[in-house]
């Protein structure tokens, strides 16, 4: 008992200095295409799946093999420096206690519930110094990931298994994010895994996910919602969230494709402060763009069967693209699942493998291996006494591991899209009811428009911004006929929204007829007066692209790069050209 007291002592007071050292460099965030540390410098996620609470026995894999300490040992002597932890919303509510043989090389955590277990495990990770994202794998305890009722974060109606409506499944996260709300090393929420065609109900009809169409099955929208939610109770959590994995009919079928981010280029997730949000994405050998691993239904070729150039091409297209620097959709890409068999892998299997690796590298992603676990893909023992050194993926996952990539503080120019057509899209710590019945779209904080669209779509950007912005109160422009800084009348005929003096457009806004009104700010040092109209009723007019299509379908208007926004002129409800003033 002695024993077990000091343990459990020794074990505390190591949580408490990882958590004094993890106050030195989180919470973490992220910086255009990278995460970043507190200080700004990129801290690039190495991670591995360890995985077992979303299963039937709702505890993390080889507790019955070697003690807690031991594995998290194996983890960070391989040199992972963050562990995803998948777990399911059924273990979130089992209250009876795990099976003492699940646990019997870890007497400590016997007659612990399972989300106890993970409490301990959570635990010993960020003592060891290894980040913690915490995963919604599947809503009930078994194995995904095929055409279940695991397929999207909502089920009802199968007679056997509870009912998961979405506010059950939102609430299940703001839970674990209030718990760990002290333990700085739980850094992010991986909202879902491989959302998917799911079954609806008791029945073999499919449910099938989309991304933007404002119902029930709407993954941008519940990933959004959430993503306010978490952020309100934890500002410091990063939101992960991986795109549509498979959308369209039964997958039994062979009817559907895998989506995966490509609806990012045109509708990205927002959250405010435009700096917690990492897409994930997942590959893997045995399935394709438009195969569901069943050779007899399926269409199109295997991942493994694409060749070099052909797969980089379609994981560019799939997913790749957000990490491109300098785009208003621009976000860390985490490839969240990867793995491979140890035994009787094919040569096109091995292929594969060094290529999607050679890919991430020269990408410089973030990772994490599926899984730690022991089974053909995975990277232990199985006594789980030690990590595996002699099959032919470990080279391969060892020059992964080597690739540092870029290490310092980005210093790039970032962009972000506001969208106000269903709703608001408040980005910056100004989230007041400015312009009351009117739908809002506001700049991050230290962000300012650039660009504008006929269908209520805007672009932001932080350059020159750090020397333009100034914390003070804002302005709010509903209506503004006449001009104090273009020469005479800069928009014949259209109502206009002009800034006042020395200062510029953060934000704009809608009611049901279309544009009503601006929010602007001033400028910490003087601005030029010397202004030109960027008209875009008619076609395109824009002074610069950089950002990227960011309202695509719909003419847009932006400053040139040297410019600020001072106002904006609309008719009929749509805006038509914006008031483009000298930065010099």
């Amino acid at each position: 008992m002695l024993k077990l007291w000091v343990g459990i002592v020794l074990g505390s007071l190591l949580a408490l200095a990882s958590s004094a050292a993890a106050s030195e460099r989180f919470p973490l965030s992220t910086d255009g295409r990278y995460i970043v540390d507190r200080d700004g410098q990129r801290f690039k996620v190495q991670a591995v799946n360890w995985y077992g609470a979303h299963l039937v026995g709702e505890i993390v894999g080889g507790l019955d093999q070697q003690s807690l300490a031991h594995i998290v040992n194996l983890i960070k002597d391989f040199g992972f420096n963050a562990v995803r932890l998948p777990f399911s919303n059924t273990m979130l509510r089992t209250t009876q206690p795990v099976s003492a043989d699940a646990v019997r090389a870890n007497p400590q955590l016997q007659n612990l519930s399972p989300l106890q277990v993970f409490d301990a495990t959570v635990e010993a990770l960020t003592a060891a110094g290894i980040v913690v994202f915490l995963n919604n794998h599947s809503t009930y305890s078994e194995w995904c990931c095929g055409y279940d009722a695991n397929g999207l974060w909502i089920h009802s109606g199968s007679p056997d298994k509870m009912d998961q409506n979405l506010s059950q499944w939102e609430n299940d996260w703001l839970m674990l994010i209030e718990r760990y709300k002290n333990n700085k090393a739980v850094v992010a929420a991986d909202l879902r895994n491989e959302v998917r065609t799911g079954k609806l109900g008791d029945t073999i009809l499919p449910q099938i996910p989309n991304w933007g169409r404002g119902d029930q099955n709407d993954w941008h929208k519940a990933a959004e919602d959430l993503g306010r939610k978490i952020l309100a109770v934890n500002p410091d959590i990063l939101i992960v969230v991986e795109g549509i994995n498979w959308w369209g009919t039964i997958p039994l079928l062979g009817s559907g494709s895998r989506p995966h981010l490509m609806p990012v280029r045109d509708r990205p997730v927002h959250l405010p402060g435009n700096n917690k949000l990492v897409y994930a994405a997942h590959n893997y050998t045995h399935i394709g763009p438009e195969h569901n691993g069943n050779a007899s239904v399926s269409k199109g070729p295997l991942y493994s069967e694409l060749g070099t150039e052909a797969l980089r091409q379609t994981l560019d297209k799939e997913w790749g693209f957000v990490s491109e620097p300098g785009q208003f959709y621009t976000a860390p890409v985490w490839v969240s699942e990867f793995g491979a068999a140890r035994d009787n892998a094919s040569e096109l299997d091995k292929a594969w493998f060094r290529d999607l690796i050679t890919y991430m590298i020269d990408k410089d992603l973030d990772f994490a291996y599926w899984p730690l676990n022991h089974e053909s893909y995975g990277l232990v023992s199985a006594d789980w006494s030690k990590t595996l050194d002699d099959d032919w993926r470990i080279p391969e996952m060892k020059r992964l591991m080597a690739a540092k990539g870029f290490e310092g503080t980005p210093r790039e120019v970032h962009y972000s899209q506001l969208d106000i057509r269903r709703g608001n899209d408040q980005q910056n710590s100004f989230r007041e009811d400015w312009l009351l019945g009117a739908n809002k779209g506001t700049c991050p904080d230290t962000m300012r428009l650039a660009g504008m669209s006929q269908d209520h779509r805007a672009l932001c950007t932080d350059e020159a911004s750090a020397e333009l912005l100034k914390p003070a109160p804002l302005t709010v422009v509903a209506v503004s006929e006449s001009s104090s800084l273009a020469q005479g009348d800069w928009a014949s005929g259209f109502t206009k929204y002009e800034c006042p003096p020395q200062q510029m457009v953060l934000g704009f806004s809608k009611h049901y007829w279309g544009s009503s009104g601006i929010l602007c700010s001033p400028a910490q040092r003087p601005l030029s007066s010397s202004c030109t109209t960027r008209w875009f009723d008619r076609e395109d007019g824009r002074g610069s692209v950089k950002g990227g299509d960011f309202a695509s379908g719909s003419r847009k208007g932006q400053c040139a790069d040297h410019e600020y926004v001072a106002g904006l002129a609309q008719r009929d409800g749509k805006a038509s050209a914006l008031l483009c003033c000298s930065i010099d």
